[in-house]
């Protein structure tokens, strides 16, 4: 049975804490079953670009430049362990030349087009977000302050598309009270 290093908990546990700062240590810890100086160092570890361990099994070309380290959900392992039918999408991961399991994660190379797809699709995604959530949630509420962001507006400006009328318009038919 495939089993979670305590590196790659160190890993997960550091990105965890780095995407969602609201969260005590003392819940990343209890989380990713690790000490609170073990997250501490990991967290050091990972600003200064040294968490990720380089084994024989490290592959040369994820230390090109536009190649970006990318942490799995740790869902997807303990779906993997827990004998989840959602199994065939972790190994088919497992199996991937990007995937690195030492540290637990992809490495992806980003090219201008990615950036270009992942950046004008925000607009979309984030509509789509609006419509699937109701006012007054977490998920809701999040799409409309990322809808007055400074790289959402970046997005609309350069499609030629007027950000304030698409944020008024989405919240005017998902009757959001403003």
């Amino acid at each position: 049975m495939l089993t979670t290093t305590s590196h790659s908990n160190r890993v997960q546990s550091a990105i965890f804490s780095l995407n969602y700062p609201e969260k005590s240590d003392k819940q990343i810890c209890r989380k990713f079953s690790i000490s609170p100086s073990d997250l501490e160092k990991s967290k050091v570890d990972l600003k200064n670009g040294k968490l990720l361990k380089k084994t024989k099994h490290w592959n040369s070309s994820w230390d090109e430049d536009d190649v970006i380290f990318h942490a799995d959900d740790t869902y997807l392992l303990n779906d993997y362990q827990s004998g989840s039918p959602k199994v065939s999408t972790v190994l088919h991961g497992l199996f991937d030349p990007d995937y690195d399991a030492i540290n637990g994660g992809y490495h992806y190379q980003w090219s201008e087009d990615d950036v270009k797809t992942l950046l004008l699709s925000l607009p979309y995604r984030v509509l789509e977000i609006m419509r699937d959530s109701k006012p007054g949630t977490p998920d809701y509420e999040e799409a409309v302050l990322f809808m007055d962001s400074s790289i959402f507006k970046a997005v609309c400006k350069h499609e030629g598309l007027d950000h304030e009328e698409i944020l008024m318009q989405a919240l005017l038919i998902t009757k959001a009270d403003f």
